[in-house]
């Protein structure tokens, strides 16, 4: 059976382009904020610096990640 993707708030971050970011920094910023956002951005970058397939249902938080992100907020 297939997962129903459900859509969440993206989050967003101020960013200030006059100084030198990476994302490196902007993924720590996400985890301090979201933890769990945090962590699939990491593995998600990851994946792409090692050249490996990835699709958008590898990083979707599911419902019950969801749930235990606004518990933890």
């Amino acid at each position: 059976m297939h997962k129903q993707l459900k859509f969440i708030e993206p989050v967003q971050i101020e960013m200030d382009f006059n100084v030198p970011f990476t994302f490196k920094d902007s993924i720590a910023k996400i985890s301090r904020k979201n933890p769990m956002r945090g962590s699939i951005l990491q593995s998600l970058l990851g994946d792409v610096c090692q050249n490996k397939k990835s699709s958008f249902t590898d990083w979707v938080l599911d419902a019950k990640e969801e749930e235990q992100e606004q518990e933890d907020i």
